[in-house]
């Protein structure tokens, strides 16, 4: 059946880069999405933009790289709305990005005067890359960055880290601020102190938050941009329930603003922009929707990453049934194949291939095929590398009940112990990522 599809595999060896971007959407080049919805095709990642990184990209860099490119879109493409289709390419973010609420523009901190940006869990991997991402590329403005985290001694590493790839910038300045966020009245005491225009939230698992409190903290403090990379359905059902508060407050907030979800919203949509395309048909009407993840190597994400695969276990998918959203407790069974290819000639055939993947529930399922209205199924669908991990994680699955995998003291555990074993492979598995997101029509386009 012919579809509307696009096709991004990544590949990662120990020294250099090579990227590959494939299919209907992304051949001519996958910076070019990220134009027409970010409104630059700087905002891109780094592997889709026109200039590849020089040394190796990680995963939890690819989640930094998209959630500082939408935290840039909003404090400074949103006020361009005297540019042309500059109203568009934002309304376009907002909907491809889960967004809970947003307001006309952000009103931020004039260019005389410094950006503040505060990052929620900035002494991690994805907080740094992050911050370094927003100061290096996203803004020639000069800008304070303020990392927030609870330990004293990863702040001070994480600083040091930072400044090290900002030493040539004498517009940035940054700093650290040692916070447990999640005790009473933390974060609004900081917020209060520091006036940040923006706020960007990385510290999962957001599990632990379904309330959306420090959502609630920026809303209270007039925050006026938050951004944050969540993935629960429940947390983000919850945002969007303070929209009215956000706008009374001047917040504009995003959620699920990272790699996936995030990014493969963006793709989604660009997808179905494409088969309902004028010349294509007046009425079309769009069918399936199916998001595939392919990841090879943690890279350096570490326990979180597999803490967070492993209570997701328990949940259920948030998935269309003919139309309907009908969440299904599918989560790593029903294994599928999926070719992360267009054709044989494509780098991604070399690169990927064909690879299982299994269903989790990342939340595009649900909320981009409400957004679009299909009227048949949808899917999400993620595999790793080696195999072997994929057949292990099924086994599992079948065999621990659903309710073991949400409780935190278990899946914790799992981790914890499976964490050396993954080091150790990943030493033989260059890193590789791709997403494959295919959007079908009614007519059989």
């Amino acid at each position: 059946m012919a579809m509307s599809l696009v096709n991004i595999a990544v590949h990662h060896p120990r020294v250099g880069c090579e990227a590959a971007g494939c299919g209907h959407v992304a051949q001519a080049a996958a910076g070019d999405i990220a134009h027409q919805h970010f409104g630059s095709s700087s905002l891109a990642y780094p592997f889709v933009s026109a200039s590849l990184a020089p040394s190796p990209v990680h995963f939890c860099q690819h989640t930094a790289a998209t959630a500082a490119a939408s935290l840039a879109a909003v404090m400074f493409r949103s006020r361009s709305r005297t540019c042309r289709s500059g109203v568009m390419k934002r309304r376009r973010l907002q909907r491809c990005h889960c967004v809970a609420f947003a307001q006309e523009a952000a009103v931020i901190s004039p260019e005389t005067e410094p950006l503040r940006v505060l990052f929620l869990g900035g002494s991690g991997r994805i907080g740094v890359a992050a911050a370094a991402h927003l100061a290096t590329r996203l803004t020639p403005r000069a800008i304070h960055l303020y990392l927030v985290g609870r330990d004293e001694q990863r702040g001070a590493s994480a600083l040091e880290e930072l400044n090290n790839k900002l030493r040539c910038l004498s517009r940035v300045s940054s700093s650290f601020h040692k916070l447990n966020w999640t005790a009473a009245g933390a974060l609004d005491g900081l917020l209060a102190e520091l006036q940040v225009d923006a706020l960007l939230h990385t510290a999962g698992p957001f599990d632990g938050d379904l309330s959306g409190s420090v959502l609630q903290s920026a809303i209270k403090a007039n925050v006026p941009v938050n951004v944050d990379v969540a993935d629960p359905m429940e947390y983000i059902a919850n945002a969007r329930a303070m929209m009215q508060q956000a706008r009374e407050s001047g917040t504009m907030a995003l959620v699920s603003a990272g790699a996936f979800p995030g990014f493969s919203n963006v793709l989604a949509v660009e997808c179905a922009r494409r088969l309902c395309a004028p010349g294509n048909t007046n009425s079309t009407v769009l069918k399936d929707l199916n998001f595939a993840y392919f990841t090879a190597g943690l890279g350096g994400s570490g326990p979180v990453n597999l803490l967070i695969t492993n209570l997701g276990f328990g949940e259920p998918v948030p998935v269309f049934r003919d139309g309907k959203y009908d969440p299904q407790m599918i989560a790593g069974a029903e294994s599928r194949r999926v070719p992360f290819f267009i054709k044989t000639g494509d780098a991604a055939y070399k690169l990927v291939g064909e690879r299982d993947v299994w269903p989790w529930p990342f939340p595009e399922a649900g909320t981009v095929a409400e957004y679009l209205g299909i009227t048949g199924n949808s899917s999400t669908g993620m595999g790793t590398a080696p195999d072997i991990w994929n057949t292990i994680l099924v086994a599992l699955v079948a065999l621990v009940p659903r309710d073991l995998w949400r409780q935190r003291w278990f899946s914790e555990g799992l981790a914890g112990f499976s964490l050396p074993l993954v080091w150790v492979t990943d030493q033989f598995v260059n890193e590789t990522h791709a997403i494959r997101v295919e959007v079908t029509a009614s007519d059989g386009r």
